[in-house]
This record gives C-alpha cells, structure tokens and sequence, in this order.
C-alpha cells in the first residue's frame, strides 16, 4: 500500500512538473509595465532590455511574447520596409507557436495573445498592400477574440481590440458586407465603440494594460467614426499623457487638426521628444509640415523637405511633395514649385487616395488658383475667417474654369458650415450637388457626406439617410474610398 502510494505521488509530481512546463503563465508585471510603455514612446531598444531582464528574471512569463511582437508590429508599420515585414513574419509565427504549446488554456491571455498577434500582424501588412493576406489574419483574430470573450465575458481587454475591429469593420460599405457575414465577421459602430468606452472606463479604475493605446484609437475613432470631435479633443487635452511618445503625440495632433485646433496640433509635435533612443518617426515631419502650410508658415517647407528625403516608406512621399508646391506657389516661387511638382512624379507611390491626388495634380503641370487654394489651406488648419478673406477676394465671373467655379461653391459652403451659418451651408452644397451631377472632383459626394452630418446632427434622420446614401451614387474620383466609408459609418450609426 505504502508502494502504490509513493508511486501515485511520483506520478502527480511529474504531471505537475510536466504542466509547469507546458502550461506557463501570463504575468503583466512591472517589467512588462514597463517595457510596453517604452514600447508606446518609441523606445525600443529600452523595451527589448527590459524584456530581456523579465525573461532572465520569469523564464516562465510568455506575456514577453507579446511585447515583443508589439515592437516589431510597430517597426514594419511604421518603416514600411518588407525586409521589416519578413522579420516580423517570422518572429510572429514563432512567438503563436510558442503560446499554442506551452500556454495555459485556463489563462484569459492565452486567446487574448494569440488574437492580439493576429491583429497585429493585420495592421502590419496592410501597408504592404497584401490585403488577402490581411483579411485572413484579420478573420483569425475575430475568431479568437469571439471565442476568448465566450469562454471569459468578465475579461475587458478582450474590448479594446475587438470593439476597434466590430467599429471598423461596421463602417465597411455594403457591398463588403455580404462577404464578411459569409465568413462569419459582422461589425457594427455602436457595438464597437460600446466595447472600447467599457474598456476604458474599466481600466481606469482597475488599472487594466494596454490604457493609453486604447485612449488614443479611441479619441481618433471619435473623430473619424462616431463624430464627435469635441469629446475627442476634450480626450486629447485632459485625459492622455503628452511629451513621452512621437506616436501618440502624432495621433494626438492629428485630432485637434481636425477639431480646427491646429496652433496646438503643432505645439504637440514640436514639444515631442525625438533623436537618441527612440525610433524615427518622419510622420510628424509630414504632419508638422502640413499643419504649417494651413497656418502659412515661412518655414513649412523645412519639415516637408525632412520628410521627403528622410522617410524611406511609400506612403504620402508625393503628397509631401504636392504641399511643397503649394508652399512655394504661396510664396509665388512657381519655379521651385514645379520642381516640388517633378519630384512628385519620381518618388514615392500610388497607394492612397492622397498620393494619387497629388500625382495626378502634378502630372497635368497646372498649379491651383492661388486665392482658392489658400482659402482650403486656411480652413483646413481651422483659420475660418481668414479662408473667407480669400474666397471674398475673388470675383467669380472671372473664373473660368469649370472646376475652379464648383470648387468656389464648396469652400464657401465649408466656411459657413464651420462658422455655424447652416441654413446658408446647405443651400451652398446643393449648388454644388446640382452643378456636378457626374463629379471627376470629391466636391459633390463631400457635399452629399456633409449634409447627411448636418441633417443627422439635427435628428432629421430621413434626409442625413438620403444623402448618406447619395454618397454611393458617384464614382471615378479621389478618395472615394473614405467617402463611402464616412457614408457607411454615418448610416450605421442611424440604425
């Protein structure tokens, strides 16, 4: 008897060694704390140390696995270099492995994880244009999120992601939609900035990972998705941390630029650290360079040219380029603006709606009328008063351009928008959409965009339905793309 029971104990011990080894933990700790936010500002050399220390210090720990992933997701996204991407491809593919095999199921992390790399991986590749490759991420990460979330309801950071993902996937048009149900995907505006607000509020009090991204996402969906940008700078000024992170700083000053804060969307970025220790960041540069040019700063063209010869991506080379030009062109330097012009036929790429703007402006050699084009550069740095200075100071008749006289229409039509004069606004934008029935410009599904805002601003749900949908009816123009997808976020939030 006394046999069989040292036996049975032997056999218990080695299980539960055997378990100790093939189900190890998932710690969020102080050095894990710690690592994610040098992680957040860009530090990554910091973070890897830090993460080295805990592995040394908790070899059991794989949370690791995931901060590191959150490095490397970053440097691809960011770089926009495929020898970055083939790095984290491989790194990412090791790191599942590893949680698969020797994670604990019983751990809420050991799903969350896994989902979190999925979606990661989702985000690092869509710059790279592989987006077959990203739908099926995407759609494992879905997955997974659903199932952690059945098998954990009371876990809330299963929210932060997955209320982004439902959020962005339920602004999709239409005609997307019918494919993702088939593969079992749906989304839905409410439900997923439902689930990013019970994140947060959770978090706050209880100290949950993960708060600050989920802050920023937040704030930026609130602008671009729920409309309601002054909550979204209310966020930006009180609620997140500044000065610590080029990339929230960055996010942040994208936001109060679309709020019309632009004087501070500057001070952020020129108050962010940068240099020694902290990974490049050249979006700044472009952003800090657009900001200046709607101020119509002597020194925009400084950032801008950082930008263009510093940054060795693809996205928003040519743009850069565009702004350069229109920079010069204020200055009534048109030389050095039609050079600004050539250099954005040679570099850079043709991926977004931006990029193929400017190429297309700069390939018809046509600079723009110079009083329209400051009256759009001032209001799109939130400078209403001086944009209408411009627009009043052109007399009509004498434009004769086809374009140039819709384009008159809808910046007026911006301006008394912004300045709360609605009933002039909508009369201004159904001139617009009555003189250009079958636009090549975005003036008359941005008109369509615009009313359906104001009229679901004024609960007038049947007309902000009417011209949500208008929005659809127009094709062959630039950013077509993000239209429909405003469009599409407006009519769900209508449901």
């Amino acid at each position: 008897m006394k046999r069989l029971l040292y036996f049975s104990l032997q056999i218990t011990l080695a299980l539960l060694w055997y378990w100790h080894i093939q189900a190890q933990s998932f710690e969020y700790n102080a050095n894990c704390s710690q690592a994610y936010r040098s992680t957040i500002n860009l530090k990554f050399d910091e973070a890897r140390r830090l993460l080295q220390q805990e592995n040394e210090q908790n070899p059991d720990n794989l949370l690791p696995l995931l901060l590191y992933n959150y490095i490397d997701a970053l440097t691809a996204f960011i770089s926009e270099q495929q020898s970055d991407l083939d790095i984290y491809d491989k790194n990412a593919a090791q790191r599942l492995k590893t949680i698969r095999e020797k994670g604990n199921p019983q751990s809420p992390y050991y799903l969350y994880c896994q989902a979190e790399i999925e979606f990661q991986s989702t985000i690092a590749r869509i710059k790279s244009e592989a987006y077959w490759e990203a739908f099926w991420q995407l759609k494992r990460s879905y997955n997974l999120y659903s199932d952690n979330i059945e098998k954990f309801p009371a876990f809330l950071l299963n929210y932060k992601s997955f209320g982004c993902m439902e959020a962005l996937i339920g602004t999709l048009p239409d005609n997307y939609q019918w494919g993702l149900k088939i593969v079992g995907m749906s989304g839905s505006v409410k439900k997923g900035m439902q689930k990013m607000t019970d994140f947060l509020q959770y978090s706050k009090v209880n100290g949950y990972p993960f708060y600050e991204e989920a802050q920023v996402v937040y704030a930026f969906f609130l602008i671009y998705v729920d409309k309601k940008p002054q909550e979204a700078l209310r966020m930006v000024q009180h609620d997140i941390a500044h000065g610590n992170s080029p990339l929230i700083d960055g996010t942040c000053a994208d936001i109060a630029y679309r709020v019309g804060r632009t004087d501070y969307a500057i001070q952020l970025i020129e108050n962010t650290p940068k240099g020694k220790g902290y990974f490049p960041y050249f979006v700044n540069d472009y952003l800090l360079g657009s900001f200046k040019l709607y101020r119509n700063d002597n020194d925009a063209s400084l950032p801008l040219l950082n930008f263009i010869n510093g940054f060795k991506g693809k996205h928003y080379i040519k743009s850069a380029c565009q702004y350069l030009a229109y920079h010069y062109w204020l200055q009534n330097k048109p030389e050095q603006a039609h050079t600004a012009y050539e250099w954005c036929k040679q570099k850079g790429a043709l991926l977004l709606d931006a990029d193929k703007k400017a190429q297309e402006e700069a390939e018809s050699g046509k600079l723009p009328h110079r009083q329209l084009l400051a009256a759009r550069l001032n209001f799109d740095g939130g400078y209403y008063k001086k944009s209408l200075d411009h627009i009043n100071a052109i007399d009509l008749d004498k434009l004769s351009v086809f374009y140039e006289r819709i384009e008159y229409f809808y910046r007026l039509a911006r301006i008394n928008h912004a300045l709360g004069n609605q009933t002039e606004a909508q009369q201004l934008y159904e001139i617009v959409i009555q003189k250009d029935p079958h636009p090549t410009e975005y003036y008359t599904p941005k008109s369509c965009l615009y009313l359906g805002e104001m009229y679901e601003h004024n609960k007038n749900y049947e007309k902000a339905r009417f011209y949500y949908r208008q929005v659809f009816n127009y094709d062959n123009y630039a950013y077509k793309n993000s239209l429909e997808q405003q469009a599409k976020a407006g009519l769900d939030r209508l449901k």
